[in-house]
């Protein structure tokens, strides 16, 4: 992974905005996070009956509702939502919502999909953000960066409501961002310290009519990339929610590249 940091300019008003910087793309998925110490092989069973309850889903759908080329948002949420209730129903202990609103301080984001892991009976906290794009990967990396960064502020408020007044509190936290196109899957580690983006087009699940009859390789396609979201997810599920460890399991990340 490799950091690129954003910069400030003026608007005119005196007002500064923050510019999305650059984020370049290593090629392997796998051989990056691994190096980084995140273990995201998580290996998937293609017996299980998550996986094949998963497989089923999208050829039912292709069946029903058609391929995913050229289709409308509602129609690529169908598939992007077979995928991801899978990943999260493997761990313990995690919620999805759609068309969730995240709102820090004067602003608000849409965000298509969030994962959050329950704290307690009344806190939660957002630990990864999808956003789903046709052919549109800039916009929709520029989107899930805002949301990242605004889902950091978040929980770092959720975390400061568990401790008492009088205790120091370091204001660290990361979360996962998911971009996905018709069929290309990104992810994004956002911390609030740096940016840290992998793969290019390591993840693609074709969605035509010719899976029907030879879903081989979907089942391989989406086995790969279900190993990477629920290791993600399980890596931020086990982290710990001292924002001194959770700086130290980052910097010790990055270092290792």
């Amino acid at each position: 992974m490799k950091e690129r940091g954003g910069k400030e300019k003026g608007n005119g008003e005196g007002k500064k905005e923050r510019v999305l910087p650059n984020i370049p793309f290593s090629t392997s998925v796998e051989g990056v996070l691994e190096k980084y110490g995140i273990k995201i092989l998580h290996q998937i069973d293609e017996n299980s009956k998550e996986f094949k309850l998963c497989i089923d889903d999208i050829l039912h759908r292709i069946e029903n509702i058609g391929p995913v080329v050229d289709s409308n948002e509602a129609m690529r949420c169908e598939y992007i939502s077979t995928v991801l209730h899978i990943a999260i129903s493997i761990l313990r202990g995690l919620v999805i919502l759609p068309q969730m609103t995240v709102s820090v301080e004067e602003s608000s984001d849409h965000i298509d999909y969030a994962i959050k892991k329950i704290l307690d009976d009344l806190l939660e906290k957002i630990i990864c953000i999808i956003e789903g794009k046709q052919n549109q990967l800039e916009k929709g990396m520029a989107q899930n960066l805002m949301q990242c960064r605004s889902s950091c502020k978040m929980n770092l408020d959720t975390l400061k409501k568990k401790r008492k007044a009088e205790e120091a509190f370091e204001e660290h936290e990361y979360v996962y961002g998911i971009v996905i196109t018709v069929m290309d899957w990104y992810f994004i580690l956002h911390s609030t310290e740096g940016i840290y983006c992998t793969s290019k087009t390591e993840y693609r699940i074709s969605l035509t009519n010719d899976i029907i009859k030879n879903p081989t390789k979907l089942r391989k396609n989406v086995k790969r990339t279900l190993e990477v979201i629920v290791g993600l997810l399980k890596d931020r599920v086990s982290a710990s929610d001292e924002p001194a460890n959770k700086k130290h399991h980052v910097e010790e990340i990055i270092k290792k590249k």
